[in-house]
């Protein structure tokens, strides 16, 4: 798309309220959308999968440590995990249009857990710093990688959706202790909504912004008129030793709603769960600059991804619709009683998905990781615990 109106522009929204208008006397669809630049973007055709029923023995475990929003496989085995508490959600959970921040802001609980998959053992990570300049933690998305200085040492970005405003919040962990310590908090405008990050470096990372607004009218617009092209994904770099600044620039637009990225073999993918279909883009590796490659549709609300360690393949979740996962999810309302797990392997470019699993047991996962190709562990923000699979 070379061009998309800014919804900020009084002619923009001037087109939001004649779309408005013909979305409510045309059944939600407005074909001359596309003129409009509005860009009303239609997903891929299905992709055909077997009845949902649940493949191999399901097990929840560890509910205590809450609802996982995201986890991450680290090379020594361990699983990084962003919880929270479903309670504190309902009230306060941007991500799914819950601002009630007052009725949480003194009890927040929300926590980076370590699960050693060898042992069970779930270890909860103590935070270090500066109390007072260390923000509650409503993680979605995070990130781990190595210190390039210290190979004992994890860096973590974690998509952070505090009161007024979205952040990356940046913390160190040493394996194998149970202390977080406290680098810093990244504001920057370009980083609003965010759903996932993925590690370009111990300084840098990619982004994505699942939205253009993070409340209000526009917030609706996009919701109940879309999908709008508005989402996006970004790049930034730390600009101090510390961590205290960031600069960031916008590399891909005209997403319907960036999701999950996984970042493979000089490849960027990303799932646009408002379409039903992962874009991949090929990485300029000096500017970071995102170049469309080729778009692969699942027929289904893609998730969270996550790279499949030494594979070099990427595991998608994907749900029937993303309206099955709006805010009533958290009050136990969710209608999407199944979910499934895709590969898409790097031997064929990423071209083929291919259905590994398939669950109707404890509910749609957002999110899967693969501790082997034999075992997956599910997560979603709306159920508390983990659900191990053996396939």
């Amino acid at each position: 798309m070379a061009y998309i109106l800014s919804p900020f522009s009084p002619e923009g929204f001037l087109l939001l309220v004649v779309v408005f208008v013909f979305q409510l006397h045309s059944n939600g669809y407005f074909p001359t959308y596309e003129m409009l630049c509005l860009g009303r973007l239609t997903a891929g055709p299905p992709v055909a999968w077997p009845t949902h029923t649940a493949h191999g023995a399901c097990a929840i475990r560890h509910e205590s440590i809450g609802a996982c929003a995201h986890a991450a496989v680290d090379s020594t085995g361990v699983v990084y995990m962003a919880c929270g508490s479903l309670v504190e959600r309902r009230s306060f959970y941007p991500p799914l249009l819950r601002y009630k921040y007052s009725a949480v802001k003194d009890t927040i609980d929300a926590a980076i857990y370590v699960w050693d998959p060898s042992t069970d053992d779930v270890t909860r990570l103590e935070l270090r710093g500066d109390a007072a300049a260390i923000p509650d933690l409503v993680v979605n998305g995070f990130d781990v990688v190595p210190d390039p200085a210290d190979d004992s040492v994890r860096v973590l970005f974690l998509g952070n959706h505090q009161d007024r405003h979205g952040s990356v919040t940046v913390f160190r962990h040493a394996v194998g202790s149970g202390v977080l310590d406290f680098v810093g908090d990244l504001s920057e405008p370009l980083v609003h909504t965010t759903h996932a990050l993925a590690a370009t470096s111990a300084t840098s990372f990619y982004v994505s912004n699942d939205h253009f607004y993070r409340s209000g009218f526009g917030r609706f617009v996009e919701d109940q008129l879309g999908p709008m092209p508005w989402s996006s994904v970004a790049h930034c770099q730390l600009t101090s030793v510390g961590g205290l600044n960031v600069t960031c620039e916008t590399k891909a637009i005209g997403l319907a709603h960036a999701a999950g990225l996984a970042l493979v073999d000089g490849q960027l993918l990303v799932a646009d769960s408002k379409l039903g279909h992962v874009a991949i883009y090929d990485v300029e590796p000096s500017s970071h600059n995102l170049t469309l490659a080729r778009t692969v549709p699942l027929g289904m609300s893609v998730q969270g991804m996550a790279d499949v360690g030494t594979t070099g393949d990427v595991l998608v979740a994907a749900v029937p619709t993303l309206d099955t996962l709006g805010p009533g999810a958290l009050d136990g309302d969710d209608p999407a009683e199944f979910g499934a797990a895709f590969v898409l392997s790097a031997t064929d470019g990423f071209q083929t998905p291919h259905q590994i699993f398939a669950d109707a047991v404890a509910g749609a996962n957002t999110g899967y990781v693969a501790l082997s190709p034999e075992t997956l562990v599910g997560f979603s923000f709306a159920r508390n615990g983990i659900q191990v699979c053996q396939i």
